[in-house]
């Protein structure tokens, strides 16, 4: 599913433009920060134990944003009922 899409819906046409340009630029600095912060903390789990558990901490926080950003995308497409 792509997410740009919907991340841009709600935007005005002439704001366009601009968000699409700094949506990627945002996308790949949060990914290399969080990619450093992950090997970090991984890296320093020095037992074998300690990794399993920043393993299974990564994927809890996946799951959860996974459930997040369909729940997201869900109230987007629920039909908006007129007023009045």
């Amino acid at each position: 599913m792509q997410l740009q899409p919907i991340m841009l819906s709600g935007l005005d046409p002439d704001r366009m433009a601009e968000a699409s340009g700094v949506l990627p630029t945002v996308e790949q600095v949060g990914n290399a920060v969080g990619l450093a912060v992950l090997t970090t903390v991984f890296f320093r789990a020095h037992s074998l134990g300690g990794s399993i558990m920043m393993m299974a901490a990564v994927a809890v926080v996946a799951i959860i944003l996974a459930v997040a950003t369909l729940a997201m995308t869900e109230r987007r497409r629920a039909p908006v009922t007129a007023v009045g």
